[in-house]
């Protein structure tokens, strides 16, 4: 039981420790140097890391784009002479089976994908946009 008790409080100790001892001097570290706080803004922005999933999103519509449309299946059946009183048929006449896919023509797949791929490239371009911006706003206020 003392055995516990001692893990406990050393390991809740070991924690205040770990946790509060090195704040100050990371806030100083951090602050002192205007290439580490670009980089740690780099790494942690939320505008960046969301044009970074939009670049993400449309590099996968690409492959999308030049896919095929889903083919379509399809069955029906005919002359079906029903069984009075019951929900079953008795015989059926003919089943007809039916696959369908459409296949653009004209290099619409293609012109699909191009446009795809410029929507990476302007993806791209305002993820490098807001890091522009925002790196001269960063060093405007480290200048202060």
């Amino acid at each position: 039981m003392f055995d516990i008790m001692f893990g406990r409080r050393a390991l809740a100790l070991g924690v205040f420790i770990l946790f509060l001892s090195p704040l100050p001097a990371l806030a100083e570290q951090l602050g002192a140097n205007l290439q580490q706080l670009l980089d740690a803004m780099e790494q942690s922005h939320p505008a960046l890391s969301a044009a970074s999933a939009s670049r993400a999103a449309a590099a996968a519509e690409v492959e999308i784009a030049g896919s095929l449309a889903d083919p379509r299946f399809e069955v029906s059946f005919e002359d079906i002479d029903r069984k009075s009183g019951s929900p079953l048929p008795e015989s059926l006449g003919s089943i007809f089976y039916k696959v369908d896919q459409t296949f653009p023509l004209g290099g619409k797949r293609t012109l699909r994908r191009e446009i795809a791929k410029a929507g990476v490239t302007e993806a791209a371009t305002e993820r490098d946009q807001a890091l522009l911006d925002l790196t001269a706003e960063m060093t405007t206020a480290f200048a202060r």
